[in-house]
């Protein structure tokens, strides 16, 4: 349809396991709303990846309606206007959070758009005319519940956009870190607290570490203590195995006072370990 056009827009770089990166879905339509019954968007990404859990839109507030095979999603979206190639488009936008679980390259097949048009209209008048939920909200169409003319005919209109892919890298090994635990993503930030410093020989020492960031915390585990200079065991007497973490919400904000974004809170992950001070000179 020349009056409609549809969009994915992926990151421009490979991807590492457990990043989470948006992506980003826009709908173009030059059309008639009011001629415009049923919207679908389907792109092969939303089955074959994880996503992190969507937004819930503002009551009132615009949705963009995606298939998935789990079942329809009422994303929440912008609309904003764009002009293009002599046409003037209304975009609706909606942005979801992608998180590759596997390293690999992935073909994917076009996102497209499907739109049932009204071609010609009844002449009496019902309530609510046929209208299917076009899954947009009162912003764009704010008569949705009110009395509209029967559709008489339609057809189904298609737009469809490019093929892509997405490449997924492992973890790099060279050069990689000792001190790497599969965190991925940013801001992070790592705090240590010991339940005491003044110990003898042996005494145990209880430290709390909490890691804190925009990431996978999840999959994040704790590096050997000793890792890239840190404690050495040599002085002090260090734990083996994994150590399991705690994931809390709750955490630190994630903007300063006066920032112009939304203040938030950014997830931590806390573990627990005991270690031994091996002789006097610590």
């Amino acid at each position: 349809d020349p009056n409609m056009r549809v969009r994915l827009v992926l990151p421009d770089k490979p991807l590492y396991p457990d990043q989470r990166v948006p992506v980003r879905i826009e709908w173009w339509d030059a059309g008639d709303f009011d001629d415009e019954l049923k919207l679908r968007i389907y792109s092969p990404l939303f089955d074959q990846f994880r996503f992190a859990p969507d937004p819930q839109p503002q009551r009132g507030a615009s949705r963009l309606p995606i298939d998935t095979k789990e079942g329809s999603l009422g994303l929440a979206a912008e609309a904003r206007e764009e002009e293009l190639e002599g046409q003037r488009f209304t975009v609706v936008t909606a942005t979801r959070t992608l998180i590759p679980d596997r390293a690999g390259e992935f073909p994917l097949a076009p996102i497209t758009a499907t739109v049932r048009k009204v071609t010609e209209w009844a002449r009496d008048r019902s309530p609510l005319g046929g209208l299917d939920d076009s899954g947009f909200g009162g912003s764009l169409f704010r008569d949705l519940m009110g009395d509209r003319r029967r559709p008489a005919s339609t057809e189904l209109v298609r737009a469809s956009g490019e093929p892509q892919k997405i490449i997924v890298n492992p973890f790099p090994l060279e050069g990689r870190p000792a001190s790497f635990a599969g965190a991925v993503g940013k801001g992070f930030a790592i705090d240590v607290a010991a339940d005491r410093t003044v110990v003898r020989v042996g005494d145990p020492i209880g430290l709390n570490i909490t890691l804190r960031g925009d990431g996978n915390l999840d999959n994040a585990s704790l590096p050997p203590l000793s890792a890239d200079g840190g404690m050495s065991p040599d002085r002090f007497r260090l734990p083996e195995g994994e150590v399991a973490g705690t994931i809390s919400e709750a955490g630190e904000e994630s903007e300063k006072p006066g920032s112009s974004k939304q203040p938030g809170f950014l997830p931590s992950k806390r573990f627990q370990v005991s270690v031994r001070v091996n002789d006097e000179s610590v």
